[in-house]
């Protein structure tokens, strides 16, 4: 039996405002253009066999995935790029461990660690970027996120990582 999935990227907004705006409900503020960048509707992917999902802006195309099934990229118009997969926590390492060996590169900006779970923010090749993980059943998951700096503007797409569990 797979396990439960774990929710990764998320927009800004709040999750009862997501579920408003996907179903439609007269709560919502209404935009010119529903699922456009500026008014981005969302849906979910899930990874039934590693227990993940990810709610990204329906603009991102959905890529080919990985051949074993632990990973999904999506890229929106070669402005953005997210990509969440699972690997298995082989040789075992805590949650601490797992935190010093992800948070020991360049371009740091903001790092953080809460539970069984890390962020870390920052800049890699002229590409801003925000990864969220989170170890849980002997299973990383992590989900990034990334874009150019010059394709952000106020009405960029932005993800945030939320767990499930």
């Amino acid at each position: 039996m797979s396990p439960a999935p774990r929710s990764f990227l998320s927009s800004p907004e709040s999750s009862a405002h997501r579920r408003r705006r996907r179903r439609g409900d007269a709560a919502t503020p209404t935009c010119a253009s529903p699922g456009a960048v500026e008014c981005p509707v969302y849906d979910r992917y899930v990874n039934h066999k590693y227990g993940f999902s990810v709610d990204l802006p329906t603009f991102f195309v959905k890529k080919a995935g990985d051949a074993d099934g632990r990973g999904q990229p999506f890229e929106y118009a070669s402005k953005a790029r997210v990509r969440a997969w699972a690997m298995f926590d082989n040789p075992p390492m805590t949650v601490q461990q797992l935190y010093g060996d992800w948070t020991r590169r360049d371009g740091i900006t903001f790092k953080t660690l809460a539970m069984n779970t890390w962020v870390v923010r920052g800049h890699d090749g002229g590409r801003l970027y925000y990864t969220r993980s989170i170890l849980a059943d002997g299973i990383i998951s992590p989900s990034r996120s990334a874009t150019t700096a010059t394709s952000l503007t106020s009405s960029s797409p932005s993800s945030r990582a939320r767990a499930l569990r």
